[in-house]
Order: C-alpha cells, then sequence, then structure tokens
C-alpha cells in the first residue's frame, strides 16, 4: 500500500510538471492568451508545489502583455510580501518597475518612489546591474526637470544618491557628469542662481572632457560646452573646446567631421547685406551690413531697369523667400554700375558678428542691386526707390493690389503689376513660384 501511494504521488508530480512545461512554453512563444490560460490551470489545480512561485510570476508577466493590470498587481504585490530574495523576486521587482515606468510614469510622487525601491530591491537580490543602472539613470534623467518641487528634487536626491553607488565604467561616470551638467545649465536647480548654475554646468562638461575622453557623452559634452561659450559671444574659448578635441578625435569618425564643420563656423569669413524697406527718391537709403572674421569689403551699386525681365531671362525664381540670394545669380553684363568703392571694415580677431549701418547717396527713382564680396563671400541686396507705395490684401482665393502715391495718396492708374506666390505643392512635393501679372484700374486698383 505504502508503495502505491508513493506511485501515484510521483505520476502526479510528473503530470503537473508536463502541464507547467506546456504552460511555461506557451509563456516564452509569447503566446499570451494561451500563457495565461494553462497558468491559470495550473495553479487551480496545483496552488503549492514548487512551481507554484514560478507559475505566478509568469502568470502577472501574462497579464501585464495582455493589459490585465489589476491582476498583474496583486500577484507582485504578493511577491513583495512574501520578503524572498531569489531570482524570481528579482525578475518579479524588474517587471513591476517596468510597468509603473511605462503605465503611471514617474512624475507622480508615489510611484517614483515605489519605482526606486524595487529597483534597489532587485539589486540587493543580485539582478543585472546593467539593467538596474539604467533603469535608474533613467528615471533620474526624468526627474530632473521637476527638481523645482521641493518633494520631487527629495526623491531625485534619493535616485542620485542610489545612481552613484553604481557608477562603475568611464562611461557610466562620464553619462553621470554630462547629464548633471545639462541639469545645471538649463537651470532646474532655482535655489542656484543663474551664474552660478552655469559655471556648475561647465565644470562638469569639462571633468567629462578631460578624464573620459571618448564616447557619447564625451562628444556631447564637448559640443554643449562649445556652444555654451558661444552663446556667451566667446568664441576664442569655443574654438579651444573644438579644436582640442578635433587633434582627439578619428578621422574617421562622424563626430570629427562635425568638429570640423563647427570650427570652420566660427573661423570662417561671414558677409551679409540685408534691407527691408522701399525708399522715396529724397531720402538716403539705408542698408544693413553684418560681418565676421572680415577687415575690408568691396561694393558695386547697380541699377537695373526691369528686374522681373532679367530674372525671367534666367529662368530665376523671383520670390520675396530667397529674392536676395538670387540677385547673386543676375550676371553683372546685364547691370549698369552707378557706383563703386572699398570700406575698410574692423576685425578684432575675436570671430565676433558686427554690424553697422551703410547710408547711401540720395538715389532718384529706380530699382538697385547694391554687391559687396570679401574674402571670397559675395551677398546682394534689392534696393526699391519709389515714391509709389502698395498695399495688398489676399484671402485663400483671391487678392487686390492698391498701387497709390505715396506722399499725396492719389492712385496710380494703368500701372504695371506683378504678383508672386510662392507656395508649397503637396502633390509635387517641391515649392512653385507663380507670376500674376496685370494693370491697375482707374481706382488704382488690381484684382487677381
Amino acid at each position: 500500500m505504502k508503495f502505491i501511494t508513493l506511485f501515484l504521488l510521483f505520476v502526479a508530480f510528473v503530470i503537473n510538471a508536463a502541464d507547467f512545461g506546456v504552460a511555461k512554453k506557451y509563456c516564452e512563444e509569447k503566446s499570451y492568451k494561451l500563457c495565461r490560460n494553462e497558468m491559470e490551470s495550473f495553479l487551480k489545480d496545483n496552488p503549492k508545489t514548487e512551481k507554484s512561485r514560478e507559475a505566478n510570476y509568469l502568470l502577472a508577466k501574462a497579464y501585464l502583455k495582455l493589459r490585465v493590470y489589476d491582476k498583474a498587481i496583486k500577484i507582485f504585490e504578493k511577491f513583495e510580501k512574501e520578503g524572498f530574495n531569489d531570482k524570481i523576486a528579482g525578475e518579479v521587482f524588474l517587471d513591476y518597475s517596468d510597468y509603473i515606468t511605462l503605465y503611471h510614469g514617474l512624475y507622480d510622487s508615489k510611484w517614483s518612489k515605489k519605482n526606486l525601491q524595487l529597483l534597489k530591491s532587485a539589486n540587493q537580490i543580485g539582478m543585472s546591474k546593467k539593467t538596474i543602472l539604467e533603469k535608474i539613470f533613467q528615471g533620474w534623467e526624468y526627474l530632473m526637470y521637476y527638481t523645482h518641487d521641493k518633494t520631487k528634487k527629495a526623491i531625485y536626491n534619493d535616485y542620485e544618491t542610489t545612481l552613484k553607488t553604481l557608477l562603475k565604467s568611464d562611461n557610466d561616470y562620464a553619462r553621470y557628469y554630462f547629464k548633471k551638467g545639462l541639469y545645471y545649465y538649463n537651470g532646474y536647480d532655482r535655489s542656484i542662481k543663474s551664474k552660478e548654475s552655469q559655471k556648475l554646468a561647465i565644470s562638469n562638461w569639462e571633468k567629462v572632457i578631460k578624464e573620459f575622453s571618448k564616447g557619447s557623452s564625451y562628444n556631447d559634452s564637448v559640443t554643449y560646452l562649445a556652444n555654451s561659450y558661444s552663446q556667451k559671444q566667446d568664441f576664442i574659448s569655443a574654438l579651444k573646446v573644438l579644436e582640442e578635441a578635433h587633434k582627439k578625435t578619428l578621422v574617421t569618425t562622424r563626430f570629427y567631421i562635425t568638429l570640423g564643420n563647427q570650427i570652420a563656423e566660427i573661423k570662417n569669413p561671414r558677409f551679409s547685406l540685408s534691407n527691408g524697406y522701399t525708399f522715396l527718391p529724397n531720402n538716403k537709403p539705408s542698408i544693413n551690413l553684418s560681418w565676421r572674421n572680415i577687415d575690408k569689403a568691396e561694393f558695386k551699386l547697380y541699377k537695373i531697369s526691369n528686374l522681373v525681365d532679367v530674372l525671367k531671362t534666367k529662368n530665376i525664381p523671383y520670390n520675396a523667400y530667397n529674392l536676395n540670394q538670387n540677385l547673386n545669380k543676375i550676371d553683372d553684363k546685364n547691370l549698369t554700375v552707378v557706383k563703386s568703392w572699398s570700406d575698410e571694415l574692423s576685425d578684432n580677431k575675436d570671430y565676433k558678428y558686427q554690424s553697422k549701418a551703410l547710408i547711401l547717396d540720395v538715389l532718384p527713382a529706380g530699382t538697385y542691386i547694391l554687391r559687396g564680396e570679401s574674402k571670397g563671400v559675395k551677398s546682394s541686396v534689392l534696393i526699391n526707390v519709389t515714391e509709389n507705395a502698395i498695399v495688398l490684401k489676399v484671402s485663400p482665393d483671391k487678392g487686390l493690389v492698391y498701387v497709390t502715391h505715396a506722399m499725396t495718396g492719389e492712385p496710380i492708374i494703368n500701372s504695371d503689376v506683378l504678383v508672386s506666390s510662392y507656395r508649397y505643392n503637396y502633390t509635387g512635393r517641391k515649392y512653385e513660384t507663380k507670376l500674376i501679372e496685370g494693370k491697375t484700374d482707374d481706382s488704382g486698383v488690381f484684382a487677381f
């Protein structure tokens, strides 16, 4: 009789193990509905066996994937209360952490605290340090945006304290100091004055650059440090950071090219003419000039009889968005030189942009192009001198142009009008320029 009882128990154990194996296979294959059904059936028949804990864990995981969150959480909380320190408990804590991050987020202090507690428990059990470190990094980086709130700042500090105990590799430390630099740079800690906060940001990035001279955090620290100096118009310091990094970086990397472009952006000459006004014949046109790394420029003022005809002949797009750029495409042969001169510009060798107004002589009515050039950099600007003024009104399907004398207000009759419509063609996936031409009527109006 004793032998028969033992035999029956052995058979029951084998059957139970087989049932669990089938259910577990469904879980591993990510067939979560079948996994749930088989695990529920197994646990109903075998509530307390050596496989029950693992079965409960896999069932909770299936519930999560099927979005049956209330049942999953009940199982997770049960595991917490058990106080076990085995791998199954560790997996539960990590999955519970994932659930909190994905479905609750860490903005709520209740869940951010809970998340950190779970990760600490998983760490004590001996789960993957790399996984835990990444999760704590993510929580710490998220919470830094909300440290103006005292409660969240305290939790942020708790994450940081735990984080520091897990930092191991150079990449870990570099990431920490780079992100800490961002924290100060963006002024998240409102208890620190702006200037002091910027100093702390710079010191953290300098630490990364000095002690960890490779990896993405190093690259980011170089970029942010150089940009920080540039924003303060300290281009000499910015250039020093970029050039030192450029020497250390492999020429085959994308970052090497990026650094080269940033260095060129600071060192290359820049020259630009701009104008947003139409001028009356009795006024002196004023043109904006800005430059960088230039000490002298040559200027030529041209008069053009009919700008639109020239642009049409050369098949050059005529629109307000890139008109000055397109003016550079017009050959000098189509223009009449009115005046040419050179101008000495100040260059303090500090790579800073400078600007001034170019005041021209009084010009007769007409259309002019002012061109400037220095060190191979060219810029052109349109100067329109006229007694006429234009009022433009547009709606989605029509428009109206009113041409009047700027001084007397009298309408200009039979005046040539050209309207340039610059729109995006969604069918052709490109911008197109459409020219609409006509003449004003007896009231000085052209409708289109």
